[in-house]
């Protein structure tokens, strides 16, 4: 086993978080059960999840640069 060396700091940084909310129309569900029961992908689904996550990455950006 390596033994780990860490650095001493003067000064700690709060952590950075984020939240977000994302939802889909009835249409987009009914849509994805189909998906469920049969397999597959849901596009729908997965454009609001990199939209969700393009919203985290850049609110967690926005929320660095401010410390």
């Amino acid at each position: 086993m390596l033994p780990v060396f860490f650095n001493q700091t003067d000064h700690h940084k709060n952590p950075i978080s984020a939240t977000a909310v994302i939802g889909a129309n009835a249409l987009s569900e009914i849509g994805a059960s189909f998906v469920d029961l049969f397999g597959g992908h849901s596009r729908n689904y997965e454009n609001k999840l990199q939209e969700l996550y393009k919203s985290v990455v850049e609110s967690l950006k926005q929320n660095a640069r401010s410390l």
